[in-house]
């Protein structure tokens, strides 16, 4: 893989659940990385009935250099849409790192 092939630009947002003054759970997001290059592929798409509704979910693969600290509970917005982290692969010896993703729509 080449480093032109990232043309693409995505942010990449972790997820935590804190609780507040009254104890109750609420879930935060904080940048993680933003305006990140990445290689965007389309893999595949279904649609699946959920609660009497048709829903629409596409998996996408997202490829970035290499860091640590990235994990499966963190989001990815590209071009509006978000996409939650099913799997981290990592490429190389830490060159890059495969986000497998889903969106549902």
């Amino acid at each position: 893989m080449n480093a032109g092939d990232m043309d693409r630009r995505i942010t990449i947002r972790s997820i935590a659940v804190v609780n507040n003054t009254r104890g109750e759970p609420i879930a935060t997001e904080a940048t993680f990385l933003a305006n990140e290059p990445a290689r965007v592929r389309q893999k595949s798409g279904r649609e699946l009935v959920v609660s009497d509704q048709i829903q629409a979910e596409r998996t996408t693969e997202f490829t970035v250099r290499y860091r640590a600290g990235f994990e499966e509970t963190m989001r990815i917005t590209y071009e509006g849409d978000d996409y939650d982290i099913l799997a981290i692969e990592e490429i190389g010896r830490r060159h890059w790192l495969r986000l497998v993703t889903t969106r549902h729509a």
